[in-house]
């Protein structure tokens, strides 16, 4: 008696591939998530843009406005620093496209604000924001270079 034998072939080309699909699936979703989260953490936080930060932070607080900011901060949880306290020179100088400041430590309550756009809800999301306890306000910059925001972050201190 003969035994037949191309069916378990058969069988053996399903598992091995069946096998092969699961273990490729599996690597694709690993690298994927690996190169998004890549792609966040090289546009927030780039040492320049918090250089640049630092020097708007100095000069708000040399020109003693960060009594009026921390009073405006008070009404609402989100502010735009317009002309009126970082004249446009400064922001075109700096490459800084909008300079937002936050309470500290409601940064994650924005999140639920309709007037805040995409990519800025992304940056709150994804970043763990620490605060000083001694900080007034989290000054956060927005650029746009090459068609994508960047972001920083850097705690207000100083003396009111």
């Amino acid at each position: 008696m003969k035994i037949n034998n191309k069916g378990f072939m058969m069988v053996e080309t399903i598992v091995a591939i069946s096998v092969i699909a699961v273990f490729s699936i599996s690597i694709y979703t690993f690298t994927s998530s690996t190169i998004k989260n890549y792609e966040s953490k090289e546009r927030y936080n780039v040492i320049d843009d918090l250089y640049k930060l630092n020097t708007v932070k100095n000069y708000i607080i040399n020109n003693n406005y960060l009594r009026d900011i921390t009073y405006s901060l008070n009404e609402e949880n989100l502010m735009v620093l317009d002309e009126t306290f970082i004249p446009a020179v400064i922001l075109n100088e700096l490459s800084i496209n909008k300079i937002f400041v936050t309470i500290p430590t409601k940064e994650k309550e924005l999140l639920n604000q309709t007037s805040i756009d995409e990519e800025f809800k992304d940056y709150l999301n994804w970043q763990d924001f620490e605060t000083n306890e001694d900080s007034v306000g989290t000054l956060i910059a927005e650029f746009k270079r090459n068609d994508k925001y960047y972001f920083a972050y850097i705690d207000l201190v100083g003396e009111l």
